[in-house]
């Protein structure tokens, strides 16, 4: 305590000490200062309270929180109505039989024969074969006899390939007429002067496009004859051949077809030969409800006994669809130059 005391009055004394000497050498006399000058306010520093707050950190374990949501049902009325499924045909392919046979009789003695026998459904070759036969023997009292008779003999096949097929088919048939209709007295006619006795051998090959994908090209070519006699020392023969295609292009249909045939015919008192060529181009649109097809067959025709002819034909079609697929409005302008031949009329 002591100590504490003694301390104190040293520094009293040192500091009344060196006032007294500062006052002695520096009284400078008094002296008033005026200072003039602009206003400069000075804001100072503002210190920003910390408001950050003080966690305990003292524990290091996280706490775990859970949740849980509890299901609400909501109450809904709907009534369903049963919807019918659709039903899907069986997927059975309908039975092929392969050929079948037909016997008649009838009065006038006319017996009826016919035979039809085919292949099978396959995927690589179709073939068959068919016979006819029908004639009559009766009479009528007075008048030229006027017995006849059709037969027919026909054979066909096609082999198919994978985007095209060949096909072929050879025909015969013999018919025999009696002309008649007049009185018969037997010096007027006999009955070997009245009969008419014809036969006809046909064949057609054809090569053709199986595809069908419609944007792709399609084809098909020919070539046929026939060779026709009688009895009356008549006989004609004709060669053709055919061709043609198309192709779709956005909502039409451009294609053409040619056809050329040459017929030479004997008869009696004349002989005679004909040639005929035909191109026939074409242009289909359809769009909705509406189909027009335009075009031209084009014919030319040059023989023995008659002058080269250039023959024109418009061909024009159109068709409107009224009610769905059940009515509809059609027209057909055409011309065509057709070859009469003493086949046909036979």
């Amino acid at each position: 305590m002591n100590r504490k005391l003694y301390i104190l009055i040293a520094a009293v004394l040192l500091f009344n000490n060196g006032f007294a000497q500062t006052e002695v050498k520096n009284n400078l006399g008094n002296e008033d200062i005026t200072i003039i000058k602009e206003y400069q306010p000075v804001l100072n520093d503002a210190f920003k309270l910390n408001l950050l707050p003080e966690g305990d950190t003292a524990s290091s374990t996280p706490v775990v929180m859970q949740y849980k949501i509890e299901p609400l049902i909501v109450g809904s009325i709907y009534n369903l109505t049963p919807i019918k499924p659709v039903k899907i045909k069986d997927d059975v392919i309908k039975k092929l039989y392969r050929g079948f046979a037909k016997a008649g009789y009838g009065n006038y003695n006319t017996p009826l024969l016919e035979f039809s026998y085919h292949s099978l459904r396959s995927k690589l070759f179709d073939a068959g074969v068919q016979a006819k036969h029908i004639s009559s023997s009766g009479g009528i009292k007075g008048f030229g006899d006027p017995n006849y008779s059709v037969n027919e003999l026909g054979v066909d096949g096609t082999r198919y390939f994978d985007k095209n097929a060949i096909k072929g088919e050879l025909n015969y048939s013999r018919n025999l007429y009696h002309f008649y209709g007049y009185q018969s007295p037997p010096e007027l006619f006999t009955k070997s002067e009245t009969r008419h006795l014809m036969n006809l051998f046909t064949g057609k090959f054809g090569f053709y496009s199986t595809s069908t994908d419609k944007d792709k090209f399609s084809y098909d070519a020919g070539l046929g004859f026939s060779s026709f006699a009688d009895n009356l020392e008549s006989s004609e023969s004709t060669i053709s051949f055919n061709a043609g295609g198309g192709t779709r292009y956005n909502d039409s249909y451009i294609s053409g077809k040619i056809e050329l045939e040459a017929t030479s015919m004997t008869q009696m008192k004349q002989d005679n030969g004909r040639t005929v060529f035909r191109l026939m181009p074409r242009y289909a649109f359809k769009k909705d409800k509406y189909f027009l097809t335009a075009g031209a067959n084009i014919g030319y025709e040059s023989g023995d006994k008659i002058d080269s002819k250039f023959h024109l034909y418009p061909h024009l079609e159109a068709k409107f669809q009224l009610l769905s697929d059940e009515i509809s409005v059609f027209g057909k302008l055409s011309g065509n130059l057709n070859t009469n031949t003493l086949t046909a009329f036979s």
